[in-house]
Formats: C-alpha cells, structure tokens, sequence
C-alpha cells in the first residue's frame, strides 16, 4: 500500500453518471438507484485540499466520473480548478460522449488539462477485473464456536454459517494490491478514501464516511488506512488474480453471492434488469499472477485514443509525463498512415525469427 502523497494522480469524482455501463465497472455505473452530482462546495473543498499535493513533482489531480463531462457544472469547475493547479497538474478521465453540447467542451478541455486519458470502450478487448466478488468470501476459517464445522444460527461471530472472514489473511493478500499501488486514491460524497474502488464502494453501497475532505488529508501513511481497508478491501476482487471472463461491452457483472444480497439491498438497477452473473468459485488467471493481477491494458494504444480525441477536434501529443496533452486539430490536418505493426510486434517478430534461426542453425 501506498500513500496517497506517493501516489500519482489523487481523483476527484465529479459523478457516477455515465453514458455506458461497462461490465465490471471500478465506478459501478449503471448500478446506482440514482447516480451522485458533486456539489459545487464539495468540489471547490477538493480542489483546495490538492493545491499543495499538487506541488509535489509526480503529483497529477484528475477528474474522473462516471463520466465527467456529463456534471452540469464542469465548465465552471474546470475553471475553478484552473485558478489553483497548474495546467501541467491537471488530468481529465472521459469517454468523449456524443453530441454538440459535449463536443462544445473542446476549448475549456484543452485549456484546463495538460493530460487527458480517453476510453470509450468501443473495442472488444478490454477485460475488467471483476470487482464485486468480495475476497472475504473467499478468505474464510472456521468460526471458533463451531463443532463439527457447522455452527448454531444464534452465533453472534458467523451467523450460523460455520466460518467467519479470516481477516488478518485477507490484508496481507490485498497488501499489494495493484489498483491502490498504481491508480489513485480518490474524494467522492463520502469524503476522501484510500483507494479510488474504495470511495466507489462506499458510495454505492452508503458504507462508512471517508476522512474529512481537508488540506493534508493526503499525507497519511498505510497504517491510518486499516478500518478504510478491513470495510472496502473486504467487498472487492480487485487484488485478486480473479479469470476475467468478459469484456466491458458486455452490460453484465460478475458478481458472489455475498455481494449479490448487497446490491439488492441498494435497489441496484443492474440486479433488477438481471445484468449480473453470479460467480461462487474463485478462478484464478496464472497470466495474472504474473504479472502481479496488473493486465496489459490495450485501451492505452496510441491510436485507438487519437481516433476518440478527433471526435471533439483534438489533437493528441506525448507530454514529458509520458500522458497525452490536448491541443485544437489544425485545420487540413490529415494524421499519418499507422504502422501495420507497433514496435514491440516487429522486435517481437525480428527477435523470434532469430532465435528460431540460430536453433536451426
């Protein structure tokens, strides 16, 4: 686990509000019985406890949704947001949604954001890590009043199911979680959270209440995020090497049991139009052991994202951060004719072939 202050990006939920609804979502949309709007005041409380977070040499402050675009005050937000961060320091998270009053967007984007991170979803081989099936499932012992592993109903520690959470197994297993060490922590209604899945599950599921929304909330250290840990990490699958079995244009999520009589406590929207998949066995991906459940990520290919950016007349270029900073299209402009391969498929090719001849040889 990180520190929010080690962290690269810090992410500020405008809104869970979203013109898709992406299996296995990290921000659950399409799930919400009525999705948040920050309030304006919440908004401005986020941006002013990031301006010196944002000082630090690494430190990016995005904005994220839901889809953001969709928040009915994100021009005056973006400016808001422009009188306290620098541009450079400055990151949007969008899917560039349809329609003139978005596209309108184009001029304040390209002032406000020195990086934008685009994903529309509209190619078919972006998998999701199934998020809703809760590793306290998964990480059970048995319950120390149990005889003959069965439990009597009126038991105060496992309800009459035999076992309880072995909690102290599943945060040492969720202890390098590849979401919290590589994404961001994140402010939403409910306050500030360790981890952006976090703040997303307990906004939906109306869990606890993060830390208070303040200058400095972001310097503290792993061993303040325990009761955030033992309540969230508990609920989630993302630190698990899980089988992701679906890509993110199939509505429905994969979702255990426990999880399943959460979301139908909430009223979850989802449940009611039967876009879920109930998953009791936990299947591991040994690619995903691997690679420490970190996959390779296609949505980040240099052109799919320069065809999304077009939409709204945006031109892509590689900032020194290594993220893609917008600029206004020139007028005529025409981009050039992709490669057949990307260089990593022509070494991979060049180096195969060798080694395949010098085996021959």
């Amino acid at each position: 686990m990180r520190s929010p202050a080690e962290q690269n990006t810090i992410q500020i939920e405008l809104t869970s509000a979203c013109v898709l609804k992406c299996s296995n979502c990290t921000r659950f949309c399409g799930t919400h019985k009525v999705p948040f709007f920050l309030e304006e005041d919440e908004f401005k409380a986020a941006i002013d406890s990031l301006v010196d977070y944002a000082k630090l040499p690494h430190a990016l402050v995005g904005f994220m949704g839901g889809e953001p675009l969709l928040h009915p005050k994100f021009a005056e937000f973006c400016e808001y947001a422009a009188t306290k961060i620098p541009r450079e320091k400055l990151g949007l998270w969008s899917t560039f949604p349809s329609g003139d009053k978005y596209a309108g967007y184009r001029d304040i984007i390209v002032k406000t954001f020195g990086n934008i991170l685009l994903n529309d979803h509209s190619r078919d081989d972006i998998l999701h890590a199934p998020v809703l099936m809760a590793s306290e499932e998964f990480f059970q012992k048995p319950c120390e009043n149990a005889k003959d592993g069965k439990c009597d109903e009126s038991c105060k520690l496992c309800q009459g199911k035999g076992t309880v959470t072995d909690m102290r197994e599943l945060l040492l297993a969720t202890d390098h979680c590849w979401v919290q060490e590589s994404w961001s922590s994140a402010i939403n209604p409910k306050g500030a959270w360790f981890c952006e899945i976090a703040a997303a599950l307990s906004e939906m599921f109306d869990g606890p209440e993060g830390w208070k929304v303040e200058p400095g909330w972001w310097k503290r250290t792993p061993i303040e995020f325990q009761k955030q840990r033992e309540w969230a990490c508990s609920k989630c699958g993302a630190a698990m090497p899980i089988k992701r079995i679906r890509n993110s244009q199939d509505p429905r999520d994969d979702v255990s049991p426990g999880n399943l009589e959460r979301l139908k406590k909430i009223g979850s929207k989802k449940v009611k139009r039967g876009e879920y998949e109930v998953r009791d066995k936990f299947e591991f991906d040994n690619n995903l052991l691997k690679n420490h459940g970190y996959p390779n990520q296609t949505y980040k290919e240099m052109q799919y994202r320069q065809n999304i950016a077009s939409k709204y007349g945006i031109l892509l270029i590689m900032n020194k951060r290594g993220y893609w900073e917008p600029t206004i299209k020139p007028e005529g402009y025409v981009a050039p004719e992709p490669p057949p391969q990307n260089l990593y498929q022509i070494m991979k090719s060049r180096y195969s072939s060798e080694v395949a001849g010098g085996q021959n040889g």
